[in-house]
């Protein structure tokens, strides 16, 4: 016998480690079998790569914002709805915040237009890729840098104001609205879900949405948003979560002041009273 077979014969299971077990026959024809398959594909490569450039524009991301910036305010306001000096703006204030910073290939003006063209238009990452001349991955990467930003600033600007009488726009309407500071109203907005919770967010148009409320001065400035309710909810159930729940951080009223509520909010007057002071 040999030696081979009688340590195979005196050693038991225990005496085995899992190292003895990493390569055997099964394994070893495997191994030849991807060598020789790995071999295949890089000797026919050009049959299962198509190597011909794909976005090969002579128009670039760069060149397109520069066209745009310098060409006819309308073309702006109807890519990425905004005024150019609304664009602008927007861009320097999220740099001199620090929240976005010029990239290799991709500056944030241009991160900044790709992301309001997804948003304001719907548009796809391949559409978007064609146009500006950079791969998904690109175009993905600034998307989410963009929103992170975007996010982040929303939380000063949508904030409450001080305000001391009566609105110079409701002095037509004294003293009718004497101590409104705002109007509350609610939304649907397009929702992306899993399958699994698309039902309960259908809406009686059988669009998948979400239930938005929001309220706004009279200066037109957003001073509280509440989001993430399914479609389905009733508006009533949406506003007491609001104004119920102390992490939302809701506007109270104070005094004698209250707000101007949708008609579509039922018997809200009732739920405003505890909130008037």
């Amino acid at each position: 016998m040999s030696t081979e077979s009688s340590w195979v014969q005196n050693s038991t299971d225990e005496d085995l480690s899992d190292d003895d077990f990493l390569f055997t026959e099964d394994d070893l024809d495997a191994s030849i079998g991807d060598r020789l398959m790995l071999s295949y594909f890089v000797a026919n490569k050009r049959v299962f790569i198509d190597r011909t450039p794909c976005r090969t524009s002579l128009l670039t991301g760069k060149m397109y914002m520069l066209e745009i910036l310098n060409g006819h305010p309308d073309v702006c306001h109807r890519n990425f709805w905004m005024q150019k000096h609304v664009f602008m703006n927007f861009c320097d204030t999220l740099k001199h915040k620090g929240l976005l910073t010029d990239g290799k290939k991709v500056s944030v003006e241009e991160g900044v237009a790709m992301f309001l063209m997804i948003v304001g238009h719907t548009t796809r990452y391949s559409i978007i890729g064609d146009r500006f001349q950079h791969s998904n991955n690109t175009i993905h990467k600034w998307f989410k840098r963009v929103l992170r930003a975007v996010c982040s600033l929303g939380t000063e600007i949508i904030s409450p104001t001080n305000q001391n009488g009566p609105h110079e726009c409701l002095l037509r309407k004294y003293p009718f609205f004497k101590n409104c500071i705002g109007a509350i109203d609610g939304m649907h907005v397009a929702a992306w879900v899993p399958a699994s919770r698309q039902t309960s967010f259908r809406g009686r148009k059988t669009n998948v949405t979400q239930n938005v409320m929001l309220a706004c001065n009279f200066d037109m400035k957003f001073i509280f948003v509440h989001v993430g309710w399914e479609g389905t909810a009733n508006d009533s159930r949406v506003f007491i979560d609001a104004v119920t729940r102390p992490s939302n951080n809701f506007p109270m009223p104070r005094g004698d002041q209250f707000y101007l509520v949708d008609s579509g909010y039922p018997n809200m007057p009732e739920f405003l009273a505890p909130y008037r002071g």
